[in-house]
């Protein structure tokens, strides 16, 4: 039985005016270009890690964490980190976790009752958890509760990918607001040649699939040293 990745969208726009442009010239449009891409990673990084994303037919993937084997986190953080290897059914040679800067930070700072750090390889950049490499993204799910830490095997994950394109116009008009679809809150229809303005758009091409079980756990709820 085949498998296919039908390609799926994401975009951002943004809008300055052509005064903005000229005066800061190329570092406000550097600028505004780091901010879309930004935006978009976010975006994308949250899609594919949020437990709750279930996706949405032929316009969002579901994350690689959802239905994932899960196991919430107690006070005791490496009985926590071995009940997540426990759950674990992927590839441990290729692994890796990944997590948010906040949780990453607590987990730097964790120390076990004698004062030695439980987590020496960890910091705000991430680092390593037991020789597996702990990556940082923005994405990542944290709340009140804690955040998330998953633990991924890529060999299990089918994914495609364009590059980030980015285009601009100055002849067009575009609806502003931030749910141009949704008729309780239309937005007005501005043209920005009458308006004197540049909408810059990013997008890119992307989907993915979890291809084998257990390539993907889940430790829900983690604030260790908060």
């Amino acid at each position: 039985t085949g498998r296919t990745l039908e390609p799926l969208k994401v975009a951002s726009i943004i809008c300055a005016t052509n005064e903005a442009l000229q005066v800061g010239g190329k570092i406000t449009e550097t600028g505004l270009q780091r901010d879309m891409e930004r935006a978009i990673i976010d975006t994308l990084d949250g899609a594919f890690l949020d437990t709750a994303n279930a996706g949405i037919p032929e316009e969002q993937p579901a994350s690689i964490t959802y239905g994932a084997p899960a196991v919430a986190a107690t006070s005791d953080a490496t009985a926590d980190i071995a009940a997540l290897l426990a759950v674990f059914g992927g590839d441990m040679a290729g692994a890796f976790m990944v997590t948010d800067s906040q949780t990453a930070t607590n987990m730097a700072l964790l120390r076990n009752a004698g004062g030695s750090l439980v987590f020496p390889d960890v910091g705000a950049r991430g680092g390593s958890v037991l020789g597996i490499p702990l990556l940082i993204s923005r994405g990542s799910p944290i709340d009140t509760n804690g955040g998330q830490l998953a633990l991924i095997d890529p060999t299990g994950i089918a994914y495609g990918a364009d590059g980030i394109t980015i285009k601009k116009a100055q002849h067009t008009s575009l609806v502003m607001s931030d749910n141009p679809e949704d008729p309780a809150y239309p937005g007005e229809v501005v043209s920005l040649w009458q308006t004197n303005t540049t909408a810059f758009l990013s997008e890119v091409t992307i989907n993915w699939e979890t291809q084998r079980a257990g390539s993907v756990a889940v430790l829900t709820g983690a604030e260790w040293g908060a």
